[in-house]
């Protein structure tokens, strides 16, 4: 596996009441190759598992390695060659352009003096082209709508050139030509490199037709991973999301979930 947990807990205090949330994964990890998409509730630690695997946070406990490696042992930079990010909210308080923000996705490869080299630059061109922003190059990413900075934080994760992407809802502000088209870029570079990619996402249809794995995350705990074809159920949905649905299945590769409207009580 290319990721893999052992006995990992995390928690802290949130809200004036001091609620305390929890969450425990005791054996889990993703395969080489896979694309991942990482299901549950609001609030269910779904993004807290992405931010532990970067090293954002600390666990209390438990390890999490990646190739082999427990990630506390990575240098900062040694990691970010591996693992790229795609954030659910972007700020930035600097009026950097589009072109400026996808070439951080470079700054590991960079020499002492920070400086990009040509195929810095071919990579990143590549990249702009890839996600059909290199119109909006000069522009500063603090005047692009919500779909076309989330374009640009992509094409950034991509850059990066890491073996493993984590997206947290990149299908966020996109209309649907675009969630297509972004799944289907990610898909395929999986595919030609073998990228490993982990995708927090609510989109059930998505998941349904990109998706190799589906793991189910409830209060902390990822109580459902497998096989699109044996997780992505209509029994699992009605239990965590308390909603019916039909699973329809076009192939053995493409789900299509037809949520119901008729809500559990």
């Amino acid at each position: 596996m290319i990721i893999k947990i052992n006995n990992l807990y995390f928690s802290y205090q949130s809200g004036k009441e001091y609620n305390q949330f929890k969450l425990s994964v005791d054996d889990w990890g993703i395969n080489k190759g896979a694309f991942l998409s990482l299901l549950g509730p609001n609030g269910s630690g779904k993004s807290t598992l992405l931010k532990l695997i970067l090293r954002f946070i600390k666990p209390d406990r438990g390890s999490i390695f990646i190739n082999g490696v427990d990630i506390k042992n990575y240098k900062r930079k040694d990691l970010a060659k591996t693992v790229a990010y795609v954030p659910q909210k972007i700020t930035s308080a600097f009026p950097y352009s589009v072109y400026e923000t996808v070439m951080m996705g470079r700054t590991p490869y960079m020499n002492f003096m920070g400086f990009e080299d040509e195929d810095d630059r071919r990579i990143v061109k590549h990249a702009l082209e890839t996600f059909e922003i290199d119109h909006i190059k000069h522009k500063g990413i603090n005047e692009l709508s919500g779909g076309e900075l989330q374009r640009v934080m992509i094409a950034r994760a991509v850059a990066q050139d890491a073996s493993i992407i984590l997206l947290d809802e990149p299908n966020a502000h996109l209309d649907i030509e675009h969630q297509v088209s972004i799944y289907g870029i990610l898909n395929e570079l999986r595919r030609q490199k073998r990228i490993t990619i982990l995708t927090v996402t609510h989109d059930l249809n998505l998941a349904g037709i990109y998706s190799d794995d589906i793991a189910f995350m409830v209060n902390g705990r990822i109580v459902i991973s497998g096989k699109k074809s044996e997780a992505l159920n209509e029994k699992n949905i009605r239990e965590i999301f308390k909603v019916n649905a039909e699973v329809i299945k076009y192939t053995d590769d493409i789900l299509n979930v037809l949520v119901k409207p008729d809500k559990l009580n």
